[in-house]
């Protein structure tokens, strides 16, 4: 799903309407079309968010694995140790 799009021609004509001139007016709707453009859809950010909570649970995982690890080798130390 993409994002609904902007009618430059329209935007630039109301503008005129208005008494901006022709150029302004043009100027004023290209910007906002830039503008427009870097907006993501929600399906988007729903798949940005899903990919983040994914790296983020793997990292978790990692350091859950290492910090039992390091219990362990401390465990079997102090067990040698003693």
């Amino acid at each position: 799903m993409t994002a609904p799009g902007f009618d430059t021609l329209s935007a630039a004509r109301e503008l005129e309407g208005a008494g901006a001139s022709r150029q302004l007016a043009e100027a004023i709707a290209a910007t906002v079309r830039g503008a427009h453009s870097n907006l993501v859809t929600r399906d988007e950010f729903r798949t940005g968010l899903a990919e983040l909570r994914s790296d983020l649970y793997r990292a978790l995982w990692i350091q859950a694995g290492f910090i039992l690890a390091g219990v362990g080798a401390l465990l079997a130390l102090f067990q040698f140790a003693t």
